[in-house]
């Protein structure tokens, strides 16, 4: 079966491959966007729980639930305080009495993402805390990508860098070869002497110069069979 010209097959080429480098960099870029979001979420919610145990440490146990309120109320969720010596809970303690024996344990800040939100618990105090604060911060999430912009995006650029291509490929390409196919079919119709334009890039010059030393083999070959056929009458009017 005949293929369709070349030029068609580089611009439906250069078509699909927009499409899937736009649809890549737009997977990169949430994936990348995602991460980045969910690190600063998790950084915000360790300074916050780091500010709110400065808060409770200074502050006496009797005023602890009016901190945790104040807290609440700023948009911070599951606010808790735990005395580590009566394991004494005020406010939401929710599910995260693991961290909070770890906490205690190392007198670090730990953090964990659950779900759409992140989990601290940060320790009260130098050395070995006299209580440690948790909350819940809402996790920071990338929106999903509009899939129909993307797909509108990338087939407008596949239309530009095909249009693109194909100029690019018609005038380098297409045209010299279409200008070397109309001087081999003139060669081929006995118009040996016929010039083979080689103004293209390397390969089709090559292949001009190449089709031009052939026209002038023919028309050398055509002389030598002229002169043999004229030597070869002239004797054969000898020999009557």
């Amino acid at each position: 079966a005949r293929r369709s010209s070349l030029w068609v097959e580089i611009g439906v080429n250069l078509a699909l491959l927009t499409v899937a480098v736009s649809v890549l960099d737009v997977g990169i870029f949430s994936l990348a966007t995602r991460y980045v979001l969910e690190e600063a979420s998790v950084d915000l919610a360790e300074s916050a729980a780091v500010v709110v145990a400065a808060e409770v440490e200074a502050a006496d146990p009797a005023v602890w639930p009016v901190i945790v309120e104040q807290n609440r109320k700023s948009g911070l969720k599951g606010v808790a305080i735990w005395s580590v010596r009566g394991s004494e809970v005020v406010g939401d303690a929710g599910e995260i009495d693991s961290l909070v024996k770890r906490t205690v344990a190392s007198h670090d800040v730990y953090s964990e993402v659950v779900g759409d939100e992140v989990r601290v618990v940060a320790p009260v105090g130098a050395g070995r805390p006299s209580a440690v604060v948790t909350l819940r911060y809402p996790l920071s999430r990338v929106e999903r990508p509009a899939w129909g912009v993307v797909a509108g995006h990338a087939f407008f650029s596949a239309g530009v860098i095909s249009l693109f291509g194909w100029f690019l490929f018609r005038r380098n390409v297409v045209e010299p070869i279409r200008r070397i196919s109309d001087a081999t079919v003139r060669i081929a119709g006995g118009d040996f002497q016929t010039p083979v334009p080689a103004d293209a890039p390397v390969e089709l010059a090559e292949l001009a110069d190449a089709l031009a030393r052939m026209g002038g083999a023919l028309a050398s070959y055509q002389a030598r069979m002229v002169e043999q056929l004229a030597s070869l009458e002239a004797a054969n009017l000898d020999l009557r």
